[in-house]
């Protein structure tokens, strides 16, 4: 994982300094560089640990507050909650930044607009939505079965439910670009406990080139997530900073799953879970284009 461009220039800035310093307490310019560069060695680390932490913090209010979003817009649509006012809430400490500290305790939308900003608002972010609900729920109708309130189907880890796990070969060559780009890739214990909470075999952090990626993830899941990555590198939909842009860049990674199965050899059950997705992230995508054509025309 490389420092960030401002950390690398804090790095060179603290060697600067250092190397000043001992040449201001009479060691040889060599010393001096010596152990300038030994010093700025064991602050880039600290600089790492501080990253790794800030990616993982990030990805977490993401997703928390992301799944928060989906399951109170889940209940209003299957009448057992009324229309909401989105709050925005902080953690409440003299730490919270003054962007977020603006925002505190205003109504930032509702659930029935789409383009709302949520948490996180930026590294390291804190903040929460609060859900309050301020229409009345519609007459209570039969629980649909699981398969038709997910609102997207994740390829989910699963035990001993015969999918194919990638193989070292194919999963080498799908990383191998992403890797050499200066990507993170974590996987194990770490991974799966954020695995978990995004409900996925694998995720990508877009922005901080970070991808998790479960231990028995399959040929689609990695391949999505790299291409997530590539997406980034190219820019092309910029920041996710709405639903929209999200569901564009996810409808995209969709098509191109399908165009590669040939290629990587996708078994048929993985195909049909992409098609499934790109359906339901389509319908998604035409319904919030709809309310959009409807407020314009008002």
């Amino acid at each position: 994982m490389r420092l960030t461009d401002r950390q690398a220039q804090a790095n060179v800035k603290y060697k600067d300094r250092v190397y000043q310093k001992y040449l201001d307490n009479g060691l040889s310019e060599a010393k001096a560089r010596e152990r300038s560069e030994a010093a700025a060695l064991k602050y880039a680390g600290k600089q790492h640990r501080y990253r790794a932490e800030s990616i993982v913090l990030t990805e977490n209010a993401f997703a928390y507050n992301r799944g928060a979003h989906m399951s109170v817009s889940q209940l209003i649509a299957d009448g057992y909650m009324g229309r909401c006012e989105m709050v925005w809430t902080t953690a409440g400490t003299n730490r919270v930044c003054g962007r977020c500290m603006e925002l505190k305790d205003t109504v930032v939308g509702y659930t029935d607009q789409s383009g709302v900003t949520i948490p996180p608002l930026h590294p390291r972010c804190r903040c929460a939505i609060m859900y309050r609900e301020v229409g009345t729920p519609r007459v209570m109708q039969p629980k649909p079965q699981p398969a038709d309130i997910v609102v997207e189907m994740p390829r989910r880890r699963r035990a001993q439910d015969g999918h194919e796990i990638i193989d070292k070969p194919t999963y080498n060559k799908l990383t191998k670009s992403f890797l050499k780009a200066g990507g993170l890739i974590i996987r194990g214990e770490d991974a799966a406990q954020h695995l978990k909470l995004v409900n996925a075999s694998a995720s990508y952090l877009a922005g901080e080139n970070v991808a998790f990626i479960a231990d028995d993830a399959t040929i689609s899941d990695v391949l999505e997530e790299m291409y997530h990555a590539r997406q980034d590198r190219a820019k092309m939909f910029g920041e996710i900073t709405e639903d929209l842009v999200w569901l564009k860049r996810e409808i995209n990674a969709q098509h191109y799953l399908l165009r590669a199965a040939k290629k990587y050899k996708i078994p048929p059950a993985e195909n049909a879970v992409t098609k499934k997705n790109l359906e339901r992230y389509e319908k998604q995508l035409e319904e919030i284009l709809n309310e959009r054509r409807v407020h314009d025309c008002r």
